[in-house]
């Protein structure tokens, strides 16, 4: 089928293969996800902001071939907004920028499927303003493993007078954010993350570690906190997973979390392509404070920085 043009915003938007399914045994095609994307702009375009996105494509939909595509191609339309970065070695990488629902939909009509935004905005670059702890688990340990690691970090966070919000990540684990302000560089934060995740690693090693190589994993959950490098990127909150069932990275909320129900019957795919429409209709964005909740981590710093002089020593 050829392109057609359809008009986003006052702006012509062509669009093709809409009837290509993406996701094989789900059915879901092209003008499905466009469909999605556009029903859950009004909360995701916030999260995507003035951060360079790394975008992840499927264009033979979830069981072809897959890329990251950091570069913004040139054939993009002239009005999507691009921002260049430099990164070592001196390669300078045009990023697109995601700020309204015409990029967006351009975006997934590229099957752009994930969607991942840098932790810093493209003004304070190298200043992120979250910093983030990744549950994942390692087989046969499960989203459920993560569970209770994750409210023992929250606990751990309250502690140095640290709020943080949660989400799946869409796949097996769970995404913690720690919102700060934008003055500390990634490898400050890192420090901060890492040490959180040590500490939660050697109270639990039977469950939890922070080994970087899976085969020394062991069946435990991964504390990833060295996604708080420059760069790095986390799937976005209510961005789509190219995975059985078309699940979504979705928030939750502590106290379902610490609900014993709740726990049993949560699922990757509780929140997918169409519950995700639902729950937000119903509770809104509750993942928005971390958008302009902005904490300091002097506390947990002079911590983390007093117990490695003393090891020092």
């Amino acid at each position: 089928m050829p392109a057609i043009q359809i008009q986003v915003n006052n702006r012509s938007l062509p669009v093709s293969n809409l009837e290509k399914i993406l996701w094989p045994d789900e059915k879901i095609t092209k003008a499905e996800v466009l469909h999605y994307y556009t029903q859950v702009a009004p909360y995701l375009l916030p999260h995507l902001r003035d951060r360079p996105i790394v975008m992840v494509r499927y264009p033979e939909g979830i069981t072809g071939e897959y890329f990251y595509q950091k570069e913004c191609p040139d054939y993009a339309p002239e009005w999507v907004p691009t921002v260049g970065l430099e990164h070592s070695g001196g390669k300078r990488v045009n990023y697109c920028l995601c700020p309204n629902l015409e990029t967006l939909l351009w975006m997934a009509n590229q099957a752009v499927l994930e969607i991942h935004p840098w932790l810093s905005r493209y003004q304070q670059e190298a200043y992120p303003d979250f910093m983030v702890l990744d549950l994942d688990p390692d087989p046969p340990s499960t989203l459920q493993n993560t569970i209770p690691l994750a409210l023992i970090l929250n606990e751990l966070l309250d502690q140095f007078g640290l709020q943080s919000f949660v989400k799946t990540s869409g796949a097996t684990g769970l995404h913690l954010f720690v919102p700060v302000i934008p003055q500390y560089p990634y490898p400050v934060i890192t420090e901060g993350a890492g040490y959180l995740a040590r500490l939660v690693a050697a109270a639990y090693p039977e469950q939890a570690t922070v080994e970087h190589l899976v085969r020394k994993r062991k069946g435990r959950v991964y504390i990833d906190y060295l996604q708080n490098g420059r760069g790095k990127t986390l799937a976005a909150v209510y961005g789509l997973r190219p995975l059985a069932g078309a699940p979504v990275s979705m928030p939750l909320t502590w106290d379902e979390l610490k609900s014993a129900s709740f726990r049993k019957q949560l699922q990757p795919q509780n929140y997918n392509w169409q519950t995700a429409i639902q729950r937000l209709a119903q509770s809104g964005d509750i993942f928005a404070p971390v958008l302009t909740f902005k904490q300091d981590l002097t506390r947990l710093l002079k911590v983390s920085r007093g117990r490695r002089s003393e090891k020092s020593n």
